[in-house]
């Protein structure tokens, strides 16, 4: 089973790849594959981190008014 650690430093492998690929002006096809690849990674660790309960908006509070905004037109 593959650890948030594990996918994360893949990942950054696998980006500095596809860089250095990009800008060598590799075949098309090694590209594809390279950033299929990439993909996949991000996925797994999208999900990963969702079955551990951690959320984009985990550091963030949610902001409560005390009012609802209500627009009030005048005529």
């Amino acid at each position: 089973m593959a650890t948030v650690e594990s996918l994360s430093t893949e990942i950054a492998y696998q980006t500095e790849l596809f860089n250095k690929l990009r800008l060598e002006n590799s075949d098309t096809s090694v590209l594809d594959d390279t950033r299929k690849r990439l993909g996949d990674l991000k996925k797994s660790l999208g999900a990963l981190k969702n079955a551990a309960g951690v959320s984009k908006d985990a550091g963030k509070e949610r902001l409560l008014l005390k009012t609802p905004k209500v627009r009030s037109y005048l005529r």
